[in-house]
């Protein structure tokens, strides 16, 4: 039970850091690089536009806008520490592009400042660098807690087995012991015609089937000394009897 329980811990402690990496960790890590692609096709198709004037580098900087937008709400649905920074990127959108962010079509001017995808950028890149070393902090505790867990699980098990040894030795032991009671006292019994008494170990069946035959024993002492006293009795009874009659006959 002892191993069982650790093992049942040791389980449960590695299915909460598996969830928290594959639910979350690496849905964050693979929203991030939505974004960080969103944000490097954005400033790419505006510098595009404001040098060529085609109209079709417009749409793609709406389309990666677009995809930004939705990845940062996708972002949002996970909670965990070092969560704020996605909030922080969300309100400066929302402060940037305040009818995108609420639903609705942009209006007015739709290019963002180098400055600021620039800012943004960092930040992503810094948050995406904090999320990947978590996962590998994760990953190492993870194989620690494996490790562990197999070897509580190998010295449990050799325990388990010793302790299993040692009961059933012990069971054998309080077995046998009141069997080789009653068969030493049958062996007398049998050889010289004595009964004697067998000593007691313990209180279970075996126990019991000692005591009875014990109690038979005496039981039979008993009625032996009756028999034996008896016969005497009637010796020296009619011994007295036979004196005369012998005495007449002589």
């Amino acid at each position: 039970y002892f191993t069982t329980s650790t093992l049942f811990i040791s389980i449960r402690d590695t299915v909460d850091i598996t969830r928290d990496i594959v639910k979350v960790r690496f849905e964050v890590l693979s929203i991030s690089q939505r974004m960080i692609d969103s944000l490097l096709s954005m400033e790419e198709n505006q510098k595009k536009y404001l040098l060529l004037r085609e109209d079709q580098y417009k749409k793609y900087f709406l389309a990666a806008l677009q995809e930004y937008r939705n990845a940062i709400w996708s972002i949002l649905w996970f909670r965990y520490e070092g969560f704020a920074v996605w909030e922080d990127l969300h309100e400066e959108f929302k402060a940037e592009f305040p009818d995108l962010a609420a639903g609705g079509e942009l209006s007015g001017e739709v290019w963002i400042p180098h400055e600021k995808l620039n800012r943004w950028m960092e930040i992503l890149l810094a948050a995406r660098r904090e999320n990947e070393r978590v996962i590998e902090t994760g990953m190492r505790d993870l194989y620690a807690l494996s490790e562990a867990s197999v070897n509580r699980g190998v010295n449990g098990l050799v325990v388990s087995v010793a302790f299993g040894l040692l009961g059933i030795v012990y069971l054998a032991f309080s077995v046998s012991r009141p069997l080789r009671e009653l068969r030493r006292g049958i062996r007398a019994f049998t050889v010289s015609g004595k009964l004697e008494p067998v000593r007691v170990f313990s209180k279970d069946e075996l126990g019991e089937l000692a005591a009875a035959f014990n109690e038979m024993t005496l039981r039979l002492r008993d009625e032996e000394k009756m028999r034996t006293d008896f016969i005497d009795m009637l010796s020296h009874e009619i011994r007295t009897p036979l004196t005369s009659i012998r005495e007449s006959v002589s």
